[in-house]
């Protein structure tokens, strides 16, 4: 309980105000429905439903709940959030619990993000009071409540003070239009302090980046001069200063470090000695050599931020940014200085482009200076690599380590290619404008960066999201190659027991050249799971299988799927002809996996109008057998959805909004097409909401069928239609085309995800992305790309 602060509770319950009776969403007016203190969930995690009732005692127990469950662990992802007060805390949980635990580094928060991103807290005002919904009529609570939260914060930021206009707003002394205007006209930015003055002595002098100015140092300058050592006035502690400082020190024989502390400083200020010179009995030792100086450092563009400071930042990337802003319309010199001229030209083009306009060139404005180009950002110190393997797998010379935060420019990126397939969870990162040991194209893996185009996170995408997972069925080994055990040292193979699960970045059951011998290849998805140090494995696919969408997507086995309460019988015949060890009850809606079916014997004698089946996973045999019969008006046999024996068996009936007679889960839900309500309903356990939704199903479902004949082969789905229970249990957004029956995830036979999506690019999907291990599709997007 101690990691919620109290400042958070009393806030958020200040402004949620307190429902003893269940309400319905204002929007919907029916789910989700809310109780206490902005709760939708109970204790024990069921929904909350009309006529739920809670009491005052009761109602904070199970905000600390939500908050200590729902919202705090995505807020510890914030990078900065370790050196936060409990007041700074306080004021992101309120506004994460008002717009969303997952706010942090999502597209519609990208001005929120940078600014607890840099630290830059003169804007976090400003940056609170964007979210207030304009226009409508929230506005003036919400802005209320952004400017409450704002000024919670900033009461733990030394220096930076909240607004006089925003005090008077919440005072109800202005309006919402007044307080608006006054942060944005008549502001009037105060001059910066005059630079200190340093005597000589004043202070520690040493080659520092940037370089020390002023008095002092043109000083030092001087009286290295008058000891005659031949240096620039210049007021500048460069290199050659630098260089100078340390002949001086060792003629004197002091520390020959280059810097000038007290020591140096006494001595360095004594008069030159004026000595007589003794005949000469003993050559005199040459002079210490003069170190040559150390040549400025070369940045590229997109290397580091640039900025108006004293002294004024210069190179390669300052000219490059100028003529960049030329080429974009803004007319600036090209001296390769960052003056107040240079600034000002920053501040006009992120003006016009809809950015920040602090004068600042940082990573955004860079991307959209150099003609838009994808910026790859690091979250977590990692390496990058020549081949996307194992790091332990890989010489000192394949690879380079990166820290956390950086950020370069790409050239381009790429998750999987067209023949090489998935690149084991990494991306290809083309760099542009620098190289790594001599290399510009690298791997990272997808775990620890991001890329963004214009701002946006572009990969990963929302959609891939909803994750594989693979069940370990038995008893098995994970090895590093698809052969036999046996033949394996032990550092190359890791024992797995049956009940393990594992989320997957992406699977394969072949690749280019072929399968893998009745293995599937892993990329396992988190580094908590990794065994010996590796994230790649193959599994033999008896051993385990691959599940998408709470559905199994590899090995795609035949399903007997039980249509009403049954039993399963050892001997094909009447259940009353058999001992209560030959049978057993099973509930209409069982699903098990087989192995193999069959509806008649070698002889083409039938089984008495039963399915003889053998089960396909240890886990799922009946009484520890795996040979059955089941009467076959009571179970059918299902691929990929559609229902294969009995032929003319068209489901399981599903009665939809608007539709006076029942469909069936067999049924194709166009004339004659190949996509069935099975298919668009998840077998029928996702009804659609409203007949918007059904209609938009059809819709879907043409275009899909359209889809299916210029391709020719089939069409896999792995999720069309999700209610918002199942879209929340997939990690879908909470606006993703899914919950409008507008979009699916699919996998297409004799086509790899990028040859599919390149291929439907004329049809009417334009809403098309492609990933490693399949395609989504949708009705209602404008985008093609990779996810």
């Amino acid at each position: 309980m101690a990691t919620i602060p109290q400042q958070a509770i009393d806030l958020i319950k200040q402004f949620e105000g307190f429902a003893s009776n269940a309400y319905p969403d204002p929007l919907s007016g029916a789910e989700p429905y809310t109780i206490g203190y902005g709760s939708t969930v109970k204790a024990d995690g069921s929904r909350v439903r009309l006529g739920d009732k809670i009491t005052e005692a009761e109602a904070p127990e199970l905000l600390l709940l939500k908050l200590e469950n729902q919202f705090l662990p995505p807020q510890t992802r914030i990078p900065i959030w370790g050196s936060l007060g409990d007041g700074q805390r306080s004021a992101i949980l309120s506004f994460a619990y008002n717009l969303g635990a997952a706010f942090y580094g999502s597209s519609d928060f990208q001005t929120l993000t940078r600014v607890l991103r840099d630290a830059q807290w003169t804007d976090i005002e400003r940056a609170f009071s964007l979210y207030r919904n304009p226009n409508t009529n929230v506005e003036q609570g919400l802005l209320r409540r952004r400017l409450t939260e704002a000024k919670l914060f900033l009461s733990e930021v030394p220096g930076v003070a909240f607004s006089f206009a925003g005090q008077q707003f919440l005072d109800g002394r202005i309006t919402l239009q007044t307080y608006l205007d006054s942060r944005t006209i008549g502001v009037v930015t105060p001059p910066p302090p005059p630079p200190k003055v340093y005597e000589p002595g004043d202070r520690i002098l040493f080659l520092d980046d940037p370089f020390l100015q002023g008095k002092d140092v043109q000083a030092l300058q001087a009286a290295l001069i008058k000891q005659g050592i031949t240096v620039g006035t210049d007021g500048v502690f460069g290199p050659r200063t630098e260089a100078a400082v340390k002949t001086f020190q060792s003629a004197k024989r002091l520390t020959t470090d280059g810097v000038v502390g007290p020591v140096t400083w006494a001595q360095v200020l004594q008069p030159p000695s004026r000595v007589t010179p003794a005949p000469v009995t003993t050559p005199t030792p040459p002079p210490a050599p003069v170190p040559a100086p150390v040549p400025a450092k070369e940045y590229e563009p997109g290397d580091r931020t640039l900025a108006l400071e004293t002294p004024f930042l210069e190179g390669k990337d300052v000219k490059a940014a100028q003529d960049a802003l030329n080429q974009q319309g803004v007319t600036v010199g090209t001296d390769g200085v960052f003056g107040p001229g240079t600034e000002a030209a920053v501040k006009a083009f992120q003006k016009a482009n809809d950015l920040p306009d602090d004068g600042v060139v940082g990573a955004t404005t860079w991307a959209r200076l150099l003609h838009s180009v994808f910026l790859l950002r690091v979250n977590k110190g990692t390496v990058l690599k020549l081949r996307p393997d194992d790091q332990g797998t890989l010489e000192d010379g394949e690879k380079q380590a990166i820290a956390a935060g950086s950020t370069y420019l790409l050239a381009s990126y790429a998750y999987a290619s067209a023949t090489q397939g998935d690149f084991n969870g990494h991306i290809k990162c083309a760099f542009q404008g620098r190289n790594f040991k001599g290399f510009n194209t690298w791997f990272i893996y997808g775990g620890h960066a991001q890329v963004e185009f214009e701002g946006k996170v572009v990969y990963p995408r929302e959609e891939q999201q909803a994750t594989f997972t693979l069940y370990v069925t038995r008893d098995t080994i994970f090895k590093q190659s698809p052969i036999a055990s046996s033949l394996l040292p032990g550092s190359q193979k890791q024992n797995v027991l049956k009940g393990n699960k594992f989320e997957l970045h992406s699977y394969a059951f072949q690749d280019a050249g072929g399968g893998f011998s009745s293995h599937i290849k892993i990329s396992l998805k988190n580094e908590a799971d990794y065994l010996n140090g590796l994230s790649q494995w193959f599994v033999y696919d008896q051993h385990a299988y691959v599940e998408y969408d709470g559905k199994i997507v590899y090995p795609q086995s035949p399903m007997l799927q039980v249509t009403q309460n049954t039993v399963l019988k050892r001997r094909p015949v009447s259940s009353s002809q058999l001992a209560n060890n030959e049978k057993f009850s099973s509930r209409a809606g069982t699903q098990i996996p087989l192995h193999s079916w069959a509806y008649r014997d070698a002889n083409g004698k039938g089984f008495n109008s039963h399915i003889k089946f053998a089960i396909r996973y240890e886990k799922d045999f009946v009484q520890q057998l795996s040979t059955w019969y089941a009467y076959d008006r009571h179970a059918q046999i299902v691929l990929r959805d559609k229902v294969i024996y009995p032929p003319a068996f068209q489901g399981e009936p599903v009665r939809l909004p608007g539709r006076s007679t029942p469909v069936y889960t067999g049924q194709a839900i166009i004339p004659n097409g190949d996509f069935t309500w099975g298919e668009a309903t998840h077998n029928g356990t996702r009804i659609p909401a409203s007949t918007t939704i059904v209609n938009n199903i059809i819709d879907l479902a043409r275009k899909l069928q359209a889809a299916r004949n210029l391709l020719g082969g089939a069409f896999t789905i792995n999720s069309w239609y999700r209610d918002p229970a199942a879209n929340a249990a997939a990690g879908g957004a909470s606006l993703s085309f899914h919950l409008q029956g507008r979009a699916v995830d699919l996998s297409v036979e004799g086509y790899s995800p990028l040859a599919a999506a390149n291929a439907l690019y004329s049809t009417n999907l334009r809403g098309i992305i492609y990933y490693s291990t399949h395609l989504h599709l949708d009705t209602g997007g404008k985008f093609f790309g990779r996810g």
